[in-house]
């Protein structure tokens, strides 16, 4: 948490002994669906390799 506080990618604040982390832009988020996007098709487009793979076995 501190590595990702001390790049501004969370912002944080503190209620007695609490600490609360927040996402510190929405485009953040963004970026991070749009990741988790292409990395599904990775995934996909491999699954599809492999069956194609086994299909000729």
């Amino acid at each position: 948490m501190a590595v990702l506080k001390s790049k501004g990618v969370i912002l944080s604040r503190r209620e007695g002994v609490t600490v609360y982390y927040r996402i510190a832009s929405p485009r953040i988020i963004e970026a991070c669906i749009l990741m988790r996007e292409v990395l599904m098709e990775q995934l996909q487009e491999k699954g599809r390799m492999i069956s194609r793979l086994n299909r000729l076995k």
